[in-house]
């Protein structure tokens, strides 16, 4: 693939002008129709880029969902001791205490499957046993079979992402109401008791 410079811009040879609108991008076809092999590797280059991005998303809610998995544990693996403690001293601060713990522990058991554990990821690329046997098709033909493979998987990523970040945030809005859990429970544990 080679590139040339005219007064109107770069031009791919085979290929569409750089800054084209899609639609006239489309028109590099060749004489069957079928979108010209360098627009189709253009293509794949801008599908591999959003691929990238994706996983590079997709690490970093896994991440902060094992850093606020991280924070769960120990904040009711320090509230649960205090609770039991207190059992002896003052029942309503240990009710509060073991309500705190209780909710923590909640909300990381809704976490968990939600954004920390491990589940299929999409793959980016497909096997050359799969692809092997399809040379025969014409490699444009096969390419764009690809990129529409590549879609589908960029499109299940943009699902998983908006679902695991939306559970990452929900999951910190309710540990975030721990003070209110407590609260209330030590309200409700001193007007019984």
């Amino acid at each position: 693939m080679s590139f040339e410079e005219t007064d109107s811009g770069a031009t791919m040879q085979g290929g569409p002008q750089v800054g084209t609108t899609e639609a006239q991008a489309m028109e590099a076809e060749n004489d069957d129709g079928a979108p010209a092999l360098a627009y189709l590797q253009w293509v794949e280059k801008q599908a591999e880029g959003a691929m990238k991005q994706r996983v590079e998303s997709a690490n970093l809610i896994h991440q902060q969902a094992t850093n606020l998995a991280t924070l769960l544990v120990a904040g009711g693996g320090a509230a649960l001791p205090y609770g039991l403690a207190a059992m002896a001293r003052d029942g309503a601060m240990a009710w509060a205490a073991l309500a705190a713990a209780a909710w923590l522990f909640a909300v990381l058991a809704w976490l968990l499957p939600r954004a920390v554990q491990a589940a299929d990821f999409p793959l980016g690329y497909n096997e050359p046993d799969n692809l092997l046997p399809m040379h025969a098709t014409g490699l444009r033909l096969v390419l764009w079979g690809e990129l529409l493979n590549r879609q589908a998987a960029l499109t299940d990523l943009n699902r998983r992402n908006t679902e695991r970040s939306t559970a990452v945030n929900r999951a910190r809005l309710a540990a975030a109401a721990v003070p209110v859990v407590f609260g209330t429970a030590l309200l409700a544990a001193r007007w019984l008791g």
